[in-house]
């Protein structure tokens, strides 16, 4: 269920920016390490004493599981020569500790984990862009929809540039931009759906459903638990099919929670009743022998 949505009319124009598209050729490799300045140096700041083995073999696992986080973001299909960049990098750690440059294999380590952390999050950026492009949701928050894709598009300047430090922010900015669009979009409808399912839920709570019902308000329990968890990984078309959801299921546990109700105090009526008829004919008795006396 996708939410509802307040169009504007634009006048001949709706802004697309597919910071990945642009055609600008990146830089060629060089096969030295990048100069990281403006921020980016800081590699060169940490690195103040020469490694030894295990902490080569460390930094080159970092690297490794930095690299499969990109490829599994997508840079792979997104940004293949960027990533062919990071790689070139990567590669040149290894030579370079081969030959005994321990403090250039490092740098150059260092070098290409930043390349992979950036191009992951552009990559997680760029996704986050195409659901807010697949739903519309540029009408909705234009303004942050265009600052993240300028981002975006400063991201792959400054990689391109080898300014890293400030790639990696503004590719954290773009990809923060786009969940908010996103958020936004799905803010009243979502809200509207847990509001509903929290009143359903205090309105069982009230009649006990949670003992007389106990089985069927636990079932809507877990969904609305479920809500929670999808709400807060931003699953929010998940999350509004669940709370939708938990608030039928609690209504079914609070209309049964009710006829147990209903019938205990129609088992208690008659009791009272069978009582009352009881201590009428008692008295019925008492008067008769009484009247005999």
């Amino acid at each position: 269920m996708k939410p509802r949505i307040r169009y504007f009319i634009l006048v001949g124009l709706f802004v697309s920016f597919a910071f990945f598209s642009c055609k600008s050729a990146p830089p060629k490799d060089t096969g030295l390490t990048t100069s990281l300045a403006d921020g980016a140096g800081m590699v060169q700041q940490e690195v103040t004493s020469p490694a030894d083995e295990a902490s080569f073999v460390a930094l080159t696992q970092a690297v490794a599981q930095a690299k499969d986080k990109a490829i599994e973001a997508g840079a792979g299909e997104l940004v293949p020569d960027r990533l062919a960049i990071a790689d070139s990098t990567a590669d040149k750690s290894r030579e370079l500790y081969e030959n005994g440059d321990i403090q250039g294999s490092i740098n150059a380590g260092k070098e290409a984990q930043a390349r992979y952390q950036i191009l992951e999050t552009l990559a997680l950026a760029r996704t986050k862009q195409e659901e807010a492009d697949e739903n519309n949701f540029f009408s909705v928050d234009p303004d942050n929809y265009i600052l993240a894709a300028e981002a975006g598009n400063d991201a792959v300047d400054l990689y391109d540039k080898g300014e890293l430090a400030k790639a990696q922010a503004e590719a954290t900015t773009a990809y923060n931009g786009f969940r908010e669009v996103i958020k936004n979009a799905w803010l009243e409808p979502v809200e509207e759906k847990t509001s509903m399912a929290r009143e359903a839920r205090t309105t069982a709570q009230d009649i006990k459903a949670d003992v007389a019902a106990r089985s069927d308000f636990a079932a809507a329990e877990s969904v609305y638990n479920q809500a929670h968890v999808a709400l807060r990984a931003e699953k929010y078309a998940e999350a509004l099919e669940l709370f939708e959801e938990s608030d039928r299921l609690y209504e079914i546990a609070y209309n049964n929670a009710l006829d147990k109700r209903r019938i205990a105090e129609e088992a208690l009526r008659r009791a009272d009743a069978k009582l009352a008829e009881s201590e009428d004919f008692a008295q019925y008795v008492d008067d008769i022998i009484g009247g005999d006396e």
